[in-house]
């Protein structure tokens, strides 16, 4: 049975912070791709509306095992984005976050 952990967090921008949101969010995701050999997979895709800016930001996360997905968690780079998060007002509501259990289907073709 396969240690991996996938997770899913929702990020919805508050009014006019779409562009910072996403700026903040991509330098996040160039420091666990260069520091966390632990992390497997870690995309960012949104889900905006051109029109009215709403929308949501998603990331899809894989951690090899529990150990990985903790320092994940721990990096000063997490903290000060959770920092930047409420000093800067990106979010119009806390960001979501899910721990999954797979039920069923696949992840690639051989």
């Amino acid at each position: 049975m396969s240690e991996e952990i996938p997770v899913v967090a929702i990020f919805t921008p508050a009014v006019g912070k779409v562009e910072r949101l996403k700026e903040v969010l991509l330098n996040i995701i160039a420091e666990v791709e260069e520091k966390e050999m632990g992390v497997t997979k870690y995309q960012m895709f949104t889900q905006l509306n051109a029109e009215t800016g709403k929308g949501v930001i998603l990331f899809q996360e894989t951690y090899a095992n529990q150990a990985a997905a903790d320092i994940h968690l721990s990096t000063p780079y997490f903290a000060a984005l959770n920092e930047t998060l409420v000093k800067e007002a990106l979010l119009e509501k806390p960001f979501e976050l899910f721990v999954l259990g797979v039920v069923g289907g696949f992840a690639g073709r051989a």
